[in-house]
């Protein structure tokens, strides 16, 4: 469908669609760039987190790609279900040009 096909109230529920998974995006990025923070500035700080590295290093690898492949799989256009790229927040999708915010 061409955008120009799409009535004013799909046009909004597009938008709002598109708002979640944009919030959903941000709300995963804080613990992973927590993560990656903490995982760095703790590094050798003695045995205890020698011990936590044994096991939340490969656990948090496991998970933060767990998190990239389903963020890549979910951000998509809610009009088209065309992949919206690399973009963070795109105004409009780059498959079928609908309005996204």
């Amino acid at each position: 469908m061409d955008k120009a096909d799409y009535t004013e109230e799909q046009i909004t529920k597009f938008k709002t669609r598109f708002a979640r998974r944009r919030l959903a995006r941000i709300l995963v990025a804080i613990p992973v760039v927590a993560f990656i923070f903490f995982s760095g500035t703790s590094m050798g700080r003695g045995k205890f987190f020698d011990g936590v590295y044994e096991v939340a290093g490969p656990v948090g690898v496991a998970a933060l790609l767990a998190i990239l492949l389903i963020l890549i799989y979910k951000w998509r256009c809610p009009a088209c279900n065309g992949y919206l790229g690399r973009a963070f927040s795109p105004k409009y999708c780059p498959k079928c040009g609908v309005e996204l915010s």
